[in-house]
Protein backbone atom coordinates (compact mmCIF):
# COMPACT_ATOMS: atom_id res chain seq x y z
CA UNK A 1 0.00 0.00 0.00
CA UNK A 2 0.99 3.14 -1.02
CA UNK A 3 1.86 6.11 1.48
CA UNK A 4 -0.26 9.37 1.28
CA UNK A 5 2.94 10.97 0.50
CA UNK A 6 3.64 8.88 -2.57
CA UNK A 7 -0.25 9.32 -3.78
CA UNK A 8 0.34 13.07 -3.18
CA UNK A 9 3.29 13.13 -5.43
CA UNK A 10 1.80 10.41 -7.81
CA UNK A 11 -1.68 13.26 -8.06
CA UNK A 12 0.83 15.97 -8.70
CA UNK A 13 2.01 14.07 -11.69
CA UNK A 14 -1.48 13.86 -13.38
CA UNK A 15 -2.91 10.26 -11.22
CA UNK A 16 -6.35 10.06 -11.62
CA UNK A 17 -6.14 7.16 -9.82
CA UNK A 18 -4.07 8.38 -7.10
CA UNK A 19 -6.29 11.26 -6.42
CA UNK A 20 -9.16 8.52 -6.19
CA UNK A 21 -6.99 6.63 -3.67
CA UNK A 22 -6.70 9.77 -1.48
CA UNK A 23 -10.31 10.60 -2.04
CA UNK A 24 -11.61 7.76 -0.96
CA UNK A 25 -8.77 7.09 2.20
CA UNK A 26 -9.78 10.59 3.55
CA UNK A 27 -13.47 10.80 2.47
CA UNK A 28 -14.55 9.22 6.01
CA UNK A 29 -11.81 11.34 8.42
CA UNK A 30 -11.99 14.34 6.42
CA UNK A 31 -15.67 14.86 5.74
CA UNK A 32 -16.24 14.31 9.50
CA UNK A 33 -14.02 16.51 10.83
CA UNK A 34 -15.42 19.38 8.76
CA UNK A 35 -18.88 18.47 9.84
CA UNK A 36 -18.89 18.50 13.14
CA UNK A 37 -17.52 22.47 12.36
CA UNK A 38 -20.01 23.36 10.19
CA UNK A 39 -23.27 21.35 11.45
CA UNK A 40 -24.05 21.62 7.70
CA UNK A 41 -24.05 18.53 5.39
CA UNK A 42 -24.19 20.99 1.98
CA UNK A 43 -21.15 22.92 3.92
CA UNK A 44 -19.40 20.08 5.13
CA UNK A 45 -19.55 18.63 1.76
CA UNK A 46 -18.59 21.94 -0.39
CA UNK A 47 -15.51 22.65 2.29
CA UNK A 48 -14.77 18.52 1.72
CA UNK A 49 -14.35 19.07 -2.08
CA UNK A 50 -12.46 22.19 -2.05
CA UNK A 51 -10.17 20.76 1.08
CA UNK A 52 -9.32 17.58 -1.90
CA UNK A 53 -9.12 20.27 -4.74
CA UNK A 54 -6.24 21.69 -2.24
CA UNK A 55 -3.97 19.11 -3.35
CA UNK A 56 -3.68 20.30 -7.12
CA UNK A 57 -3.14 24.04 -5.89
CA UNK A 58 0.33 25.31 -5.32
CA UNK A 59 3.66 23.96 -5.57
CA UNK A 60 5.13 20.45 -4.40
CA UNK A 61 4.54 20.27 -0.70
CA UNK A 62 7.37 18.79 1.66
CA UNK A 63 5.50 17.40 4.47
CA UNK A 64 6.45 18.13 8.47
CA UNK A 65 6.17 15.05 11.00
CA UNK A 66 2.31 15.10 10.38
CA UNK A 67 2.99 13.98 6.85
CA UNK A 68 0.45 14.51 4.19
CA UNK A 69 -2.85 13.88 6.95
CA UNK A 70 -1.07 16.93 8.98
CA UNK A 71 -1.20 18.86 6.02
CA UNK A 72 -4.72 17.62 4.79
CA UNK A 73 -6.67 18.45 8.47
CA UNK A 74 -5.11 22.17 8.01
CA UNK A 75 -6.66 22.64 4.74
CA UNK A 76 -10.19 21.38 6.10
CA UNK A 77 -9.78 23.15 9.50
CA UNK A 78 -8.55 26.73 7.60
CA UNK A 79 -11.54 26.13 4.88
CA UNK A 80 -14.12 25.34 7.47
CA UNK A 81 -13.24 28.50 9.68
CA UNK A 82 -13.52 30.47 6.45
CA UNK A 83 -16.78 29.15 6.21
CA UNK A 84 -18.03 29.70 9.23
CA UNK A 85 -16.55 33.54 9.42
CA UNK A 86 -18.82 33.56 5.90
CA UNK A 87 -21.72 32.26 7.10
CA UNK A 88 -21.64 35.00 10.05
CA UNK A 89 -21.07 37.37 7.97
CA UNK A 90 -24.23 36.14 5.61
CA UNK A 91 -25.99 36.19 9.27
CA UNK A 92 -25.80 39.75 10.01
CA UNK A 93 -26.65 40.86 6.63
CA UNK A 94 -29.78 38.25 7.15
CA UNK A 95 -30.60 39.78 10.21
CA UNK A 96 -31.50 43.24 9.03
CA UNK A 97 -34.12 41.59 6.97
CA UNK A 98 -35.18 38.49 9.53
CA UNK A 99 -39.49 38.82 10.06
CA UNK A 100 -38.76 38.54 13.78
CA UNK A 101 -42.30 37.80 14.84
CA UNK A 102 -42.24 34.55 12.25
CA UNK A 103 -39.20 33.42 14.04
CA UNK A 104 -40.57 34.33 17.58
CA UNK A 105 -43.13 31.70 16.92
CA UNK A 106 -40.75 28.96 16.04
CA UNK A 107 -38.90 29.50 19.39
CA UNK A 108 -41.79 27.22 21.52
CA UNK A 109 -39.93 23.65 20.38
CA UNK A 110 -36.50 25.31 22.01
CA UNK A 111 -35.82 24.73 25.40
CA UNK A 112 -36.43 27.51 27.72
CA UNK A 113 -35.27 31.22 25.76
CA UNK A 114 -33.30 31.86 28.99
CA UNK A 115 -31.44 28.13 29.55
CA UNK A 116 -30.92 28.31 26.15
CA UNK A 117 -29.41 31.96 25.82
CA UNK A 118 -26.35 30.81 28.90
CA UNK A 119 -26.06 27.55 26.96
CA UNK A 120 -25.05 29.72 23.62
CA UNK A 121 -23.21 31.94 26.02
CA UNK A 122 -20.85 29.64 27.64
CA UNK A 123 -20.05 28.33 24.13
CA UNK A 124 -19.16 31.53 22.80
CA UNK A 125 -17.21 32.56 25.54
CA UNK A 126 -14.50 29.87 24.31
CA UNK A 127 -11.48 31.72 22.01
CA UNK A 128 -11.56 30.24 18.71
CA UNK A 129 -7.97 28.96 19.65
CA UNK A 130 -9.94 26.93 22.53
CA UNK A 131 -12.66 26.30 20.34
CA UNK A 132 -10.78 23.85 18.14
CA UNK A 133 -9.05 22.29 20.69
CA UNK A 134 -11.91 21.75 21.93
CA UNK A 135 -13.70 19.83 19.06
CA UNK A 136 -10.68 17.98 18.22
CA UNK A 137 -10.85 16.50 21.59
CA UNK A 138 -13.99 15.88 21.02
CA UNK A 139 -13.49 14.09 18.78
CA UNK A 140 -10.68 11.25 20.39
CA UNK A 141 -7.61 13.41 19.00
CA UNK A 142 -4.80 12.94 20.82
CA UNK A 143 -2.60 15.61 22.09
CA UNK A 144 -0.05 14.51 19.07
CA UNK A 145 -2.23 14.16 16.59
CA UNK A 146 -3.85 17.77 17.58
CA UNK A 147 -0.58 19.06 17.71
CA UNK A 148 0.08 18.05 14.32
CA UNK A 149 -3.17 18.77 12.93
CA UNK A 150 -2.98 22.67 14.52
CA UNK A 151 1.04 23.06 13.19
CA UNK A 152 1.42 24.04 17.37
CA UNK A 153 4.07 22.72 20.02
CA UNK A 154 2.78 19.69 22.21
CA UNK A 155 3.04 21.74 25.04
CA UNK A 156 0.98 24.52 23.76
CA UNK A 157 -2.23 22.09 23.11
CA UNK A 158 -1.73 20.62 26.65
CA UNK A 159 -1.80 24.29 28.14
CA UNK A 160 -4.72 24.94 26.02
CA UNK A 161 -7.03 22.15 26.28
CA UNK A 162 -6.36 22.76 30.42
CA UNK A 163 -7.58 26.69 29.61
CA UNK A 164 -10.83 25.33 27.80
CA UNK A 165 -11.58 22.85 30.68
CA UNK A 166 -11.21 25.76 33.06
CA UNK A 167 -13.09 28.35 31.22
CA UNK A 168 -15.84 26.04 30.71
CA UNK A 169 -15.78 24.48 33.96
CA UNK A 170 -16.31 28.21 35.61
CA UNK A 171 -18.93 29.06 33.29
CA UNK A 172 -21.32 25.77 33.49
CA UNK A 173 -20.87 26.09 37.25
CA UNK A 174 -22.50 29.26 36.46
CA UNK A 175 -25.20 28.29 34.57
CA UNK A 176 -25.90 25.01 36.42
CA UNK A 177 -25.92 27.25 39.87
CA UNK A 178 -28.65 29.33 38.61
Amino acid sequence: MESDEQLYLEVRRGSQVAFETLYERYEGPIFGFIYRRLQSRQDAEEVFHEAMLAIFKGSDLEFSKGGFAGWLFKVALNLSLNRVRSKKREGRALALVTDYDGAARNLETWPDPEDLEEMQKAAAGLSETLRQVYVLRREGRSYEEMSDILGIPLGTVKSRVHLMVTQLRKEMGKWIAK
